[in-house]
C-alpha cells in the first residue's frame, strides 16, 4: 500500500499555509521513517528467500556488477529517487541488496523528501496567499448580491 503524501501536503498547506515549513518536516521525516522500515524488512527477509530459490544469482556477473554498483551509488541514486515522482519501493527493493548505513539510508530519503515536499509546499502556501484574495472577493460579491429577506 501507498499513500499519496504529495496531496496531503499541498491541502495541508493550503489549509494552513504559515505552517509549510513543519508540514514538509514531518512528512519527510514520516517518508524517511517509513522508508526505513521497509529497508530493514526486505534487506533482512527478501534477499533471504530469494538466495533460497535462486543461489545462482550470487555467481551471476550481472548480479555482482548491480551488487558493486548499489554498494558504490546507492544513497546518491536513493536520495535523486526520493526527491523525484518516481517510486522508491523498487529502489528500497535494490538498495536493501547492499551493506548500506541504515542512518544513511533514512538521511538521504530524508533529504530526497525533504527537497521534494519543501518545494511543493513552497509553492502551495504562495499558492495559498495569491488565491486568498481572490476568494475574499468572491465571498464579498456574493455577500453584496444577497437580497435582504423581509
Amino acid at each position: 500500500m501507498s499513500v499519496p503524501v504529495m496531496p496531503l501536503v499541498t491541502a495541508s498547506v493550503l489549509l494552513n499555509a504559515r505552517r509549510w515549513r513543519a508540514i514538509a518536516l514531518y512528512a519527510a521525516v514520516g517518508s524517511g521513517t517509513a522508508a526505513l522500515i521497509l529497508y530493514v524488512v526486505f534487506h533482512h527477509l527478501g534477499w533471504v528467500q530469494l538466495f533460497g530459490y535462486l543461489p545462482e544469482l550470487t555467481r551471476s556477473a550481472k548480479w555482482v556488477r548491480i551488487a558493486r554498483l548499489t554498494e558504490d551509488y546507492g544513497l546518491v541514486a536513493l536520495l535523486a529517487i526520493a526527491a523525484s515522482p518516481l517510486p522508491q519501493t523498487p529502489a528500497l527493493v535494490i538498495v536493501a541488496m547492499a551493506e548500506l548505513s541504515r542512518l544513511g539510508v533514512f538521511a538521504a530519503i530524508v533529504s530526497g523528501k525533504l527537497a521534494k515536499y519543501g518545494l511543493a509546499a513552497w509553492l502551495a502556501a504562495r499558492a495559498h496567499d495569491s488565491l486568498q484574495g481572490e476568494i475574499e472577493q468572491i465571498i464579498g460579491s456574493r455577500d453584496s448580491e444577497k437580497v435582504p429577506h423581509g
